[in-house]
């Protein structure tokens, strides 16, 4: 016989993501404990070369970087304002059936019919 499932394993992956965020903030202990292995990790990554700050970098460099950044945020903010557009129903209304046109489905060969002899 297969495995029965309970009720909760129906959950989906955000849901499940959404209990345990909750779970972590309801507990101050266990959400300082969290922020704090956090910083750890920064740390270390900072001094491992992964992390750069931007004052080390070459005056080109930190052109090119914030290039990038100025590139990235203008992309973004687009994002943002297209979703605003869209949700606030300045959009036209839809078009009913009865006044759309059927598409023309016949083949070129069809619209030309038969060749007379």
């Amino acid at each position: 016989m297969g495995r029965v499932k309970k009720k909760n394993e129906c959950v989906s992956n955000v849901e499940n993501m959404k209990r345990y965020i909750a779970k972590l903030y309801s507990d101050p202990a266990l959400h300082e404990q969290l922020k704090q292995k956090e910083r750890d990790r920064y740390k270390k990554r900072k001094l491992a070369g992964k992390i750069l700050q931007v004052t080390t970098l070459s005056e080109r460099d930190q052109r090119q970087l914030k290039k990038k950044w100025r590139i990235s945020k203008r992309k973004q903010r687009a994002k943002m304002n297209s979703r605003k557009e869209s949700q606030n129903g300045e959009t036209p209304p839809a078009t009913p059936n009865d006044l759309q046109t059927p598409p023309d489905t016949a083949s070129h060969q069809q619209r030309a019919g038969r060749k007379k002899v």
